[in-house]
């Protein structure tokens, strides 16, 4: 399972790219350290792996663990657990809405070559 999370908000089809080059095309991911100046420059925070745990807590960007995922306030504990039927969202606060986004065409052209 990969995850992304934009804890200030962010475009749905950015982050659906974002997991494409992380699932199709194992686009490296980067860990910088604590307190690095570009931590808040990141819109957007990938997780991967088995179970993946929302907090708030952390610094975006500099967490290795992968099972940890920063985000908004008010997503802070759900916690995401992927198996073969699909995944199983826990810990989710009276006040958030849950709802399935549709996989979005990405408008990728076929080039061919003579």
């Amino acid at each position: 399972m990969v995850a992304v999370s934009a804890p200030e908000g962010g475009s749905p089809d950015a982050a659906w790219m974002l997991i494409e080059l992380v699932r199709t095309h194992r686009l490296p991911l980067v860990v910088i350290p604590r307190n690095h100046p570009g931590s808040r420059r990141l819109r957007y925070v990938v997780s991967a792996g088995e179970e993946i745990l929302l907090s708030c807590t952390i610094e975006r960007g500099t967490h290795p663990e992968q099972h940890l995922l920063c985000s908004s306030e008010e997503m802070g504990g759900i916690r995401l657990l992927g198996n073969a039927s699909g995944i199983l969202v826990s810990g989710v606060p009276d006040e958030v809405d849950i709802r399935v986004v549709p996989t979005p065409s990405l408008h990728l052209q076929e080039w061919s070559f003579l």
